[in-house]
């Protein structure tokens, strides 16, 4: 069952929920793989954070497609990307004056040159409804350990009180 945001004027600043349902109209007439991931996905579950930008979290074949839906919004070109904990095909466009972050089939490092596999999108993401919009988002549980692979402790000290939450009421 989604989880519904009833108070959507303190989740999102006015930008961002334009840029959203944006991505959500055009995004549900394609066939495109993706969830709402990093900040965004957390204030829409509940969390109190701060959303700078939206991160969108698909495959390889989802960033370069997405890519060419607002090609003329583009800032950066979807590119395979290798930072130091993690590597993806990733990109960026504006909509909305808001910045969008492509995240296509990131992985994470283990050690050395070694990758964790391509996490299952389908498998890791919820729905949640935010006024007529079902969007989806990637699950708590699933950010929480994507924080810690990233050594992201401000992040992983945010969703903590939430899934223990949700362990408690059996959610």
């Amino acid at each position: 069952m989604p989880l519904t945001c009833t108070d959507t004027a303190g989740l999102l600043p006015r930008g961002h929920y334009n840029a959203l349902r944006t991505l959500v109209h055009q995004l549900q007439k394609t066939a495109i793989l993706w969830a709402v991931t990093g900040s965004c996905s957390l204030a829409l579950q509940g969390v109190s954070v701060v959303v700078n930008d939206l991160d969108i979290r698909t495959t390889k074949a989802g960033a370069y497609a997405i890519e060419q839906l607002w090609l003329t919004e583009q800032l950066h070109p979807v590119t395979l990307t290798t930072l130091q904990q993690m590597h993806a095909y990733l990109g960026t466009f504006t909509l909305c004056g808001v910045t969008i972050e492509i995240v296509g089939d990131p992985q994470h490092r283990l050690d050395g040159d070694n990758w964790d596999a391509v996490s299952d999108i389908c498998a890791d993401t919820r729905w949640v409804v935010l006024d007529t919009l079902s969007v989806p988002v990637l699950s708590l549980a699933f950010l929480h350990q994507s924080y810690q692979k990233l050594g992201r402790s401000d992040k992983v000290s945010l969703i903590e009180p939430w899934l223990e939450q949700q362990s408690i009421g059996g959610t």
